[in-house]
């Protein structure tokens, strides 16, 4: 895109001068008129319920690669000892749980 707006831009204040900038501004209210009216509201959403708006399987199968691979070399068992370790100094009260 960068490379086709490089291109063109010279040739186009040769033939319509001014005219450039307004063909650009055209290019942003569309833009601005698109992303208003026809890009749904994602503030406040986790990425999983984006993937699930737009129809996106691809973080779920990462999640779900991720897990595995995991759980082939181990490191879910060492995720929850140290999730345990962490409630159970969070509970003692000093609030200063020590982490492993």
């Amino acid at each position: 895109m960068n490379f086709t707006v490089a291109l063109t831009t010279p040739v186009m204040f040769e033939n319509i001068g001014y005219g450039t900038y307004l063909v650009f501004m055209g290019f942003c209210i569309i833009g601005f008129l698109y992303s208003v009216f026809l890009l749904p509201e994602l503030k406040g959403l986790s990425l999983e319920d984006v993937d699930a708006i737009f129809k996106d399987q691809s973080g779920a199968e990462d999640r779900a690669r991720r897990e595995r691979v995991a759980k082939q070399i181990g490191l879910d068992k060492i995720a929850q000892d140290v999730q345990h370790s962490e409630k159970v100094g969070n509970a003692s009260g000093n609030g200063n749980a020590e982490r492993v």
